[in-house]
């Protein structure tokens, strides 16, 4: 059996035990338990920018000749005014399980997206097909009143038209 501890921290959804682990966010005004994942509540606290002041400077390594340096820690700050809780919802996993979750969700906004463009495709055929109905119906009704019959028959339309005007 492997002591976690030593070996470091198990990604909740693959299993794999490692010191390397991603804390994903999630906050959706939704109880993300319903989902069946095992998420796990934490309070954000939000704080106007102005109210904040630099407590500690974060732990920069330096990161080769570039001159350039990441942070190992955060800074910290202190508030002056009111923190507003937000309950967020959090997964610590393995960067593959990481890289795995932003594909589902690159992969579900872009549905969305070709969706709509679908949607929007299907109207334009849609709009396209009544007016290629429609002109058919006009050149039909065109041809036929260019017809003797359908001379006859308007002609016969404007006689009892005006006829009933007169007898008004």
């Amino acid at each position: 059996m492997i002591d976690t501890e030593a070996a470091g921290e198990r990604c909740v959804r693959c299993g794999e035990v490692d010191h390397d682990r991603r804390t994903l966010w999630m906050g959706c005004f939704y109880q993300m338990q319903e989902l069946g994942l095992p998420f796990v509540e934490q309070p954000v606290f939000h704080a106007k920018l102005e109210d904040l002041k630099q407590a500690k400077e974060p732990v920069k390594f330096p990161a080769g000749i570039t001159g350039k340096s990441f942070n190992l820690t955060s800074g910290t700050v202190t508030c002056a005014g009111e923190l507003t809780p937000q309950l967020m919802y959090t997964l610590r996993v393995c960067k593959q399980c990481r890289a795995d979750w932003l594909s589902a969700i690159e992969k579900w906004y872009r549905q969305e997206q070709i969706r709509l463009e679908t949607k929007e495709e299907l109207k334009q055929e849609l709009r396209f097909q009544v007016e290629q109905e429609l002109e058919a119906e006009v050149r039909k009704d065109l041809a036929y009143r260019f017809t003797r019959e359908g001379i006859r028959a308007e002609f016969e339309e404007v006689v009892v038209r005006l006829l009933r005007q007169q007898a008004k």
